[in-house]
């Protein structure tokens, strides 16, 4: 897959702040999400940027300034698309990528 956040978001700035550099980020990977609608999922602590890749159409959307914490609960929940709707989505600037 891809190791540099900064490259994929590189592609498509839409209204989130791209990193200039980060180690954190050049060491993300796409984890898989156990969901119907989320198929999987890119961040970047240093950078609070979140990479969402949707099952339906493989879109992939980005969001700004989502915290660790954020991070670690979609990781954990029970219904990640439920937790990604009810504390994500809506509430963090977000731009669809083009990968």
């Amino acid at each position: 897959m891809m190791g540099k956040l900064h490259d994929v978001l590189a592609k498509d700035k839409g209204s989130v702040p791209v990193p200039q550099s980060s180690s954190a980020a050049s060491q993300a990977k796409w984890v898989s999400v156990d969901s119907a609608n989320l198929k999987e999922i890119l961040y970047g602590p240093e950078d609070r940027i979140l990479i969402v890749r949707f099952r339906r159409d493989g879109a992939a959307h980005c969001y700004g300034d989502v915290n660790p914490a954020l991070y670690a609960g979609l990781l954990k929940a029970d219904s990640a698309n439920t937790y990604f709707c009810r504390y994500i989505k809506g509430r963090h600037k977000e731009a669809k990528l083009d990968l």
